[in-house]
């Protein structure tokens, strides 16, 4: 028996039906004083959501616990790509291995088709072209001439919300890309090198640095123009080619595979599953991986050449058929446009279903979450660990610039351990 239930036993015995009542009262006013002090609580909480912005806070059985301006639609910002891991797992299916194809024409030709794959980094090409150098071995094949088909998505693909920049998250989506499309480098006396040491400083790269290039380093985003993304993704596979002693590649450029005269040599599966590319994709909140995988997805549900209107096709295709949604507006799937619009309770929806993949995301002590970060734009959203299991879902969607996701989420993390939220 608890300590106020004993005592209350004690007074009873006492003082009979008389003191009873008088602990009725006292229990029914430390009741109200508990609901007084959790509605004070709440209006810390909820006055810090302006009106564009909003807050849903649900237990892990779905009550919903706080709520403000939960139906309203406001941007998500990069909060959106828990909606893109989504549908791309259900369109892929989360063991799903990017594939890169190898043909050869003639004894010294050969072309490589792209689909995609959004985590071609240095290290990945150099293992790509030891796999395939093995397999020329075999076929008595001596590369002088390397092609390369693009063809699988359309191009140019322009993604709302991304300027010409040096940032990677305005790089541009393609079917065959290395390094997210970009070049790091640094300048030293002058001199241009490498600010990767995994990754050689290209002449193709070099041309374009000093066209381009200011202070003493930055990086470069590589284009379609002149068809610079797959040209240079040519140039360094042909150049890990090299370090497996294959002969000298004379000549790269386009070439579409021709199924009736080109034999296909080698299928190279990325040594990555996309799970692990959508944990790479929420730790970085990486825009190209994030639209890479949904153009990849559409194609692959209806069919090539990629474009981002069929990514965006299957993506509002899953929020309607899977998550039950009906008022969003996505226009790309990595949530850099300012065009998308989300209510707090649809993202709600999504965290139920991502819940089994909350591994996938960032954590921090007992919180696995998401930020999204624009130009007066702060979300979060995520899960918060229970004492007693289970977890507190929460979106925290902040329009009016100025105002802060992270302030909210501490005052949500105060009230619920005010309030012994078990």
């Amino acid at each position: 028996m608890g300590t106020c239930s004993a005592y209350a036993a004690v007074l009873l015995t006492l003082a009979g039906r008389r003191t009873c009542g008088l602990v009725l009262c006292c229990a029914l006013a430390l009741g109200c004083l508990s609901a007084e002090l959790q509605a004070a609580g709440q209006e810390r909480v909820l006055r810090l959501i302006g009106a564009q912005d909003a807050l849903v806070l649900a237990g892990p059985d779905d009550t919903i616990l706080l709520q403000k301006n939960a139906d309203t639609p406001l941007i998500p910002a990069s909060t959106l790509k828990l909606v893109s891991a989504l549908a791309v797992m259900d369109a892929l299916g989360r063991d799903h291995r990017f594939e890169t194809h190898f043909y050869t024409s003639t004894s010294d030709a050969v072309t490589i088709k792209g689909f995609g794959d959004p985590l071609l980094v240095s290290e990945i090409v150099a293992d790509m072209a030891a796999a395939f150098h093995a397999a020329t071995q075999h076929s008595n094949i001596r590369i002088r001439r390397l092609y390369v088909d693009d063809t699988y998505f359309k191009k140019p693909i322009k993604i709302p919300g991304t300027t010409p920049s040096t940032q990677p998250y305005d790089a541009p989506p393609g079917a065959f890309c290395v390094n997210f499309n970009t070049v790091n480098y640094r300048i030293v006396d002058g001199n241009i090198h490498s600010a990767e040491p995994q990754t050689p400083l290209l002449p193709f790269a070099a041309q374009m640095i000093r066209r381009n290039h200011s202070g003493t380093g930055d990086r470069i985003v590589l284009s379609h123009d002149k068809d610079a993304i797959a040209l240079y993704a040519a140039r360094l596979c042909a150049h890990f080619l090299t370090r497996t002693n294959s002969p000298v590649v004379e000549q790269v450029g386009l070439r579409p595979v021709d199924p009736a005269a080109d034999t296909r040599l080698l299928v190279y599966r990325s040594p990555l599953r996309l799970t692990d590319l959508v944990q790479k994709m929420m730790a970085y909140s990486n825009n190209f991986i994030a639209n890479q995988m949904v153009i990849a997805a559409g194609a692959n549900r209806y069919g090539p050449p990629g474009t981002l209107a069929k990514g965006v096709r299957m993506l509002k295709a899953y929020c309607r058929q899977t998550l039950d949604l009906q008022h969003f507006t996505i226009v790309e799937g990595s949530g850099i446009a300012r065009q998308n619009r989300m209510t707090a309770r649809s993202l709600l929806r999504v965290l139920t279903t991502f819940e089994p993949h909350r591994n996938l995301l960032r954590n921090q002590k007992d919180e696995y979450f998401k930020t999204g970060t624009l130009t007066g734009v702060s979300s979060r959203v995520g899960y918060l660990r229970r004492p007693a299991g289970g977890f507190y879902r929460f979106v925290i969607m902040m329009n009016t610039p100025g105002r802060s996701a992270v302030r909210v989420k501490r005052a949500l993390g105060d009230y619920l351990k005010e309030n012994h939220f078990p």
